[in-house]
């Protein structure tokens, strides 16, 4: 592609999908623009790195053959994520519950080693008490750097409900993390 991927809009290269000569452009720069957001929703959300690839790349192949049959989307990052997000739901569902793992997320500590790993495991054991919807809203907005609107959008649910999920999720983390984090103090 002559043009610069770069300087155009989501909703511009995702049009782009269905013109076999650009295409390829227009899918690696909305690829490399949502990589990091899909793959840390994955990761956290299924616990497990052979999983969160799978529906990542499953992801990203639904959402290009969606592309390639024209139809029009006017949020492309929430449609891209509503994908991730179901394919996720059915990975769960197909499978036994694994356990969200925060080995890839760096959890600031003024201990050693030792500690960090104790917090770590401590923060993925606070995150599997909250209810799915809290968690999944929480990690959407902590790790996927997704702002409320968008969280709404690919949970189908009304801003406020997404405000109340992040909400009680954070305030209930806090309630089970205290003694830890106060150890720190």
């Amino acid at each position: 592609m002559k043009n610069d991927v770069t300087i155009v809009s989501d909703t511009e290269l995702y049009a782009l999908f269905n013109n076999t000569q650009v295409c390829n452009d227009a899918f690696k720069e909305l690829y490399r623009r949502y990589e990091h957001k899909v793959w840390a929703y994955c990761r956290i959300t299924l616990g497990n790195d052979d999983k969160a690839k799978d529906a990542v790349q499953e992801s990203f192949v639904r959402f290009f053959r969606t592309g390639q049959k024209g139809t029009a989307i006017d949020n492309v990052g929430a449609y891209l994520m509503r994908i991730v997000r179901n394919i996720c739901l059915d990975e769960k569902k197909r499978s036994a519950t694994q356990p969200i793992t925060l080995d890839e997320i760096d959890i600031p500590t003024l201990g050693n080693d030792y500690e960090k790993k104790e917090m770590t495991l401590v923060m993925e054991s606070a995150l599997q008490l909250l209810p799915d919807e809290q968690k999944e809203a929480l990690i959407m907005q902590t790790f996927g750097n997704m702002t409320y609107n968008e969280i709404a959008d690919i949970q189908n649910v009304p801003l406020t409900t997404v405000r109340n999920r992040i909400v009680r999720a954070k305030k209930r983390l806090r309630e089970i993390l205290s003694p830890y984090l106060n150890h720190y103090e």
